[in-house]
């Protein structure tokens, strides 16, 4: 969902050509990349707080027709799980951006970014290391994953995506 948000905030510069229009006056692409990013975390969050509600209803729900005493542990690790996703995904919205904005082609960027799911899924499951920023969710979520490249690898995302999609934007013609 995280990539059709993410496509959904970019079609508008791609699909209107307003990035071309655009070069014209502006200069610097850091402030669009980073609201766009902003937007994306905002809905990030929305949809995180609407999971652990509805988590919380199933719970109140099937603990009227069902004796758990463990209940409140399983609801605690859940509502823990739904929270670790957020700073695990953030790496994925700013790669996803810097893609976005690298290709301008929407149909492209989505598809680069379904395979690279594809690809870091079965190696974030197989080897515990997250070396593709989508696939940090996986890992966070393993209690006997590596957590440090991963971190490492969010920190270099974090701190490149932005410059290179700017260097990108203004060097595109």
């Amino acid at each position: 969902i995280l990539l059709v948000i993410i496509q959904n905030l970019i079609e508008v510069e791609t699909s209107t050509h307003l990035l071309s229009y655009s070069k014209s006056y502006k200069k610097q692409w850091f402030d669009t990349f980073l609201l766009k990013a902003a937007v994306a975390l905002l809905m990030l969050i929305l949809m995180t707080i609407v999971n652990m509600a509805l988590n919380l209803a199933l719970f109140k729900l099937a603990g009227l027709y069902m004796d758990a005493s463990d209940s409140n542990e399983v609801l605690a690790d859940s509502t823990l799980s739904f929270l670790k996703l957020i700073p695990a995904f953030i790496p994925a919205i700013f790669f996803h951006i810097m893609v976005c904005f690298s290709l301008q082609k929407s149909g492209l960027a989505y598809l680069v970014g379904i395979m690279l799911i594809v690809i870091g899924i079965p190696v974030a499951n197989l080897t515990n290391y997250a070396l593709i920023p989508y696939s940090f969710g996986i890992v966070a979520l393993k209690p006997n994953a590596v957590v440090t490249w991963s971190f490492l690898i969010a920190l270099m995302g974090l701190a490149g995506a932005p410059f290179l999609a700017n260097f990108i934007i203004s060097k595109n013609p």
